[in-house]
């Protein structure tokens, strides 16, 4: 059974509340693929630093340098 793939994107206002979001569900993000802009793949490293069996996808370009259109596109083409 192939992974599934979750994509995370927040505005930066945001930024801190995603966190807190990942590192309450923690658990249950893990049996997902993870991928999304750059500023939030780094985040992710950062809170799963150490867990070996998360799974990381692409990490797309900055929210505004087309990382958002970049992840639709990865979708829309089935790549995700």
């Amino acid at each position: 059974v192939q992974m599934r793939c979750l994509a995370l994107v927040s505005h930066n206002g945001m930024k801190e509340s995603m966190k807190e979001f990942v590192k309450a569900n923690k658990n249950i993000l893990r049996h997902f693929r993870l991928t999304g802009t750059d500023s939030t793949m780094k985040m992710l490293h950062r809170v799963f630093d150490g867990c070996e069996d998360v799974v990381f996808g692409p990490t797309c370009q900055s929210g505004p340098l087309g990382g958002d259109a970049e992840l639709v596109a990865l979708m829309c083409n089935g790549m995700l």
